[in-house]
């Protein structure tokens, strides 16, 4: 396996670092022999070793091919199945074509406790399975916990609410702390990005201290901005058991200051009961200069087929309709 995955020797020098266990050691001076995480290929390698996995498998094992397509970024695994059997069945497949490759997976969670049980670790990993103890787990950026199955949000730094040289520059660093790759807290990540237009508007320097009147309107910003670590998202965004047909509803609107769309998933079942979970959305500032309100609501609706075109097709999800709404008679073809 070495011989496959081994950089050609000419090359080795490139990989080259220095090493010491202590201090007080010499430097000793080393050539990896393999691809480093880091380097400029190797993420694509990653992704195409997995890829050329998924298609020598597709016909012996056709649940853990897709899985391996589609559920995989980088070496993070999400994926799911509808009952508990075809999730057992789809956790083995898994894990025996990524080991057939030499890729053994580790730190298992799921929502269901029955799947962390029967499965082998055979080199006594601590970390095979993680146990969160009642704390949600990282994934991809986003909190999640499985016992409630739902997403959360965690304020990493809360010292700097009494910050009183507070500047553009923490400012700027507070917002890049809040992760919200979906939308799900849409607004209170526009909240924040206009308070940013704002300063540019000023003209501040990235260090510079905040003029009173925006300290005070940050301040306030910050004193709710942890609040949103109630927010619980359900994962799920198919809430019903047996669904009979699922509708798409999305929304777009603008203000002056800002203009965003979101998507739902109505779903309904055999009894007439009905969920609507929200799947994705976005935001964005209106610009510096002045545009009309017409324009961004056009902007808005704009958005909202993007944010379709791109999200509907990855959720494999038969959908029966599909509604776009909009308060906007510019907007409406009718």
């Amino acid at each position: 396996m070495l011989s496959d995955l081994a950089l050609s020797e000419e090359n080795r020098s490139l990989q080259t670092i220095l090493w010491r266990s202590q201090p007080s050691d010499k430097l000793k001076e080393y050539c990896l022999n393999t691809i480093t995480y880091g380097t400029t290929p190797a993420s694509y390698l990653a992704t195409a070793c997995l890829e050329k996995l998924a298609q020598e498998c597709e016909e012996k094992t056709s649940l853990a091919s897709r899985a391996i397509k589609s559920d995989f970024y980088m070496d993070d695994l999400l994926t799911g199945a509808n009952t508990i059997a075809d999730a057992v069945n789809l956790r083995e497949e898994v894990i025996n074509t990524m080991n057939s490759a030499g890729f053994v997976l580790r730190k298992w969670i799921f929502n269901e406790h029955a799947l962390l049980t029967n499965i082998s670790n055979n080199n006594d990993d601590p970390m095979f399975i993680l146990n969160i103890d009642g704390t949600a787990v990282k994934t991809l950026g986003l909190y999640w916990d499985p016992r409630t199955d739902a997403y959360q949000y965690k304020i990493s730094n809360r010292n700097y609410t009494n910050d009183l040289a507070m500047s553009k520059r923490k400012v700027l660093s507070t917002i890049a702390t809040i992760y919200d790759p979906l939308g799900l807290i849409g607004p209170v990540i526009v909240t924040a990005k206009i308070l940013m237009q704002k300063l540019w508007q000023h003209k501040l320097e990235w260090d510079a201290v905040l003029p009173a009147q925006l300290k005070e309107e940050w301040g306030n910003y910050l004193e709710e901005l942890t609040d949103i670590e109630n927010i619980k998202i359900p994962r799920r965004i198919i809430g019903v058991e047996n669904n009979n047909e699922i509708e798409m509803h999305g929304f777009a609107d603008a203000s002056i200051c800002a203009y965003g769309a979101c998507i739902y998933l109505k779903a309904t079942d055999e009894y007439g009961n009905c969920t609507a979970r929200l799947v994705a959305a976005k935001s964005r500032v209106a610009p510096l200069k002045v545009v009309s309100l017409a324009r961004l609501e056009l902007c808005a609706a704009v958005l909202l087929i993007q944010l379709v075109e791109k999200v509907i097709p990855i959720l494999n999800i038969k959908i029966k309709n599909k509604y776009y709404w909009t308060d906007s008679a510019i907007v409406n073809p009718g």
